[in-house]
């Protein structure tokens, strides 16, 4: 996939009288790393279900490489998806066994190499087993930060071309998040990675900025060409620097 385009989208809930997303158009591209921001409420997890095929659009088409994603199966679709969301589930098997998840077909140096991306290498070393520790279901004798981290470096030993970070790193220490991003970075070659940012310092650094407010793009940019003409996005930034605003999942 190089290009992944939202074509005048629209999205209504069954019963609402109103879209939670009404026109949206953009374009992902590979190579890039774009964030998606905007308070709760503005639509952001109406996008990231509409990626995931759980829902469709009421009105404009999704294209893949100019392909309507409309006219492809659902299963196919996935398989072209890593998604790291901010709950991630975590089962009752070794810690190798959880990352393995991400492609069955992986080898050990593999799975390492994929845990060292998303900076969880050095607290699987010092687990009681190291890799072939036990994890309780749902991940329950590791910290959130932890469970987050080896969940997204299943999503990274997927090899998907496109990466979905679903709040993925919101219990992730910030220095931690900026290592994990500019790993991506290095390596992420021709896939297109979507961030719905929790933190708008971690936004900042991507490539675009999509700014959504009341189900629209309003603006899409760099910080710093968004802080000069973006109203909605200086908000964001404000609320967030006051701490009266959580930027948490719409």
């Amino acid at each position: 996939v190089r290009h992944l385009t939202f074509d005048d989208v629209s999205y209504t809930y069954p019963g609402a009288a109103q879209p939670t997303l009404a026109h949206l158009s953009f374009t992902l591209r590979a190579g890039e790393r774009v964030a998606l921001v905007g308070a709760s409420g503005a639509g952001k997890s109406t996008i990231t279900h509409l990626l995931l095929g759980f829902i469709t659009p009421t009105a404009g088409d999704m294209l893949a490489d100019s392909v309507a994603l409309a006219t492809v199966p659902p299963s196919a679709w996935r398989a072209q998806i890593a998604w790291a969301s901010p709950r991630p589930h975590l089962f009752a098997q070794t810690v190798a066994e959880n990352i393995r998840m991400g492609r069955p077909t992986a080898i050990e140096a593999e799975i390492c190499a994929a845990a060292r991306l998303a900076q969880a290498d050095a607290f699987i070393q010092t687990l009681p087993q190291g890799y072939a520790t036990p994890l309780g279901e749902g991940g329950a004798t590791l910290s959130g930060g932890q469970a987050q981290r080896i969940a997204l470096a299943r999503a990274v030993l997927r090899d998907a071309p496109l990466l979905i970070l679903d709040e993925a790193l919101a219990q992730v220490d910030p220095w931690q998040t900026q290592a994990i991003l500019t790993a991506l970075d290095a390596e992420r070659r021709d896939r297109i990675t979507l961030m719905v940012a929790h933190r708008l310092a971690t936004a900042q650094t991507a490539d675009r900025i999509l700014v959504l407010d009341g189900g629209q793009i309003v603006a899409q940019g760099t910080h710093v060409q968004l802080m000069a003409r973006c109203l909605a996005y200086q908000a964001l930034v404000a609320a967030e620097s006051a701490e009266e605003v959580p930027l948490c999942v719409g």
